[in-house]
């Protein structure tokens, strides 16, 4: 079992999206993706500025999913956005790439959804597009619990998670690795002790309007279901 850690630069609910009953990354850190798999813990932490908490845990709780599957699956189909809808769960969906054929892989074999990542007027943006679709996998989880803006605080003895650009990822081979199972052991130990679902809401909602819908109506909580060179998203 692999442990990482990440930034949440962005807290919108949309990467990750913890609605609809499942935690899924589905968009931005895509070298973080590429390598996570089914039993590995992943943690997003809040920015510098807002203390590094702990605004998520997911164990990855499945086989991650190619793109094609995520879309074509019954289970996620309340995760692709409803751009028309003023509900910020709605709009804030991260199943957003239509496969075009069977099997499709690169950017031009899916079109992207007015979305969170698309142009302000809706149409595609490329750039996201090929960040999101370079992760090559989508990350599903049952398992999770999500803060949002009741982050939570990084006790001490995980400061090594906390990172910059890109993401971290435990245990390292060699010197150190023992020390660092140690550490990934009593993390889990401090996962299982939390409640698990929806604890708040996400900070980011309402900063940005014209980009993921929010701002529009808020729920109460509890609605719905080494150092890696990512690029930052």
């Amino acid at each position: 079992m692999n442990l990482f850690s990440y930034i949440v630069t962005h807290d919108t609910g949309f990467a990750p999206n913890p609605f609809w009953d499942a935690c899924t990354c589905a968009c931005c850190k895509p070298e973080l993706r590429k390598v996570a798999t089914k039993d590995d813990l992943i943690v997003g932490l809040s920015r510098k500025a807002f203390g590094n908490r702990i605004i998520y845990i997911m164990r990855v709780t499945e086989a991650p999913m190619t793109f094609e599957n995520y879309w074509n699956s019954p289970r996620f189909a309340a995760k692709k956005p409803d751009w028309n809808s003023d509900e910020p769960e709605l709009r804030c969906g991260d199943n957003i790439y239509r496969p075009l054929n069977k099997r499709a892989t690169g950017p031009d074999e899916f079109l992207q959804l007015a979305s969170r990542h698309s142009n302000l007027d809706g149409t595609e943006c490329r750039r996201k597009k090929e960040i999101d679709l370079g992760g090559k996998q989508v990350l599903v989880s049952k398992d999770f619990v999500y803060y949002g803006s009741a982050a939570i605080e990084l006790p001490s003895q995980f400061h090594a998670l906390i990172v910059g650009r890109g993401h971290k990822r435990f245990p390292h081979a060699g010197e150190g690795r023992g020390k660092e199972e140690e550490m990934i052991a009593k993390f889990e130990a401090l996962f299982r002790g939390l409640p698990r679902g929806i604890q708040g809401l996400p900070r980011d909602w309402g900063d940005e309007p014209e980009r993921c819908g929010c701002g529009a109506r808020r729920r109460p909580a509890g609605t719905g279901g080494g150092q890696g060179k990512g690029k930052s998203c």
